[in-house]
């Protein structure tokens, strides 16, 4: 097994509190020699919630793309309306035998 570096963002996009709007999370993956991770599948993303905004829902993803070679765009949906506050969201990518997770806070703004 060899690591994946990852390295992600996310914006709130659209998704205010009280809104079911999705999040947008641009995910870069490339092996351990730099080179691009590409055709990656939705099923290859894995991403936890383990701190919301206080009363704040968790999410999933509701879909995955490619931008370019190795950069992903992810939208993000809640379960539940957002609520106001900073999220901390687990981002852990596999592919065949390679894994890696990196750490993405996004704060979804208030109305």
């Amino acid at each position: 097994m060899a690591r994946l570096r990852i390295q992600a963002a996310a914006s709130p996009g659209a998704a205010e509190e009280a809104n079911k709007q999705q999040l947008n999370f641009a995910v870069s993956i490339t092996r351990h020699d730099g080179d691009a991770v590409k055709g990656l599948e939705a099923e290859a993303f894995d991403l936890q919630s383990p701190i919301v905004g206080p009363g704040g829902p968790p999410a999933d993803i509701g879909d995955v793309r490619e931008f370019a070679d190795g950069v992903y765009i992810l939208s993000v949906f809640p379960h539940r309306p957002w609520a106001r506050g900073t999220y901390l969201y687990i981002l852990t990518v596999e592919h065949h035998d390679d894994r890696g997770q990196t750490v993405v806070p996004v704060t979804v703004p208030g109305v």
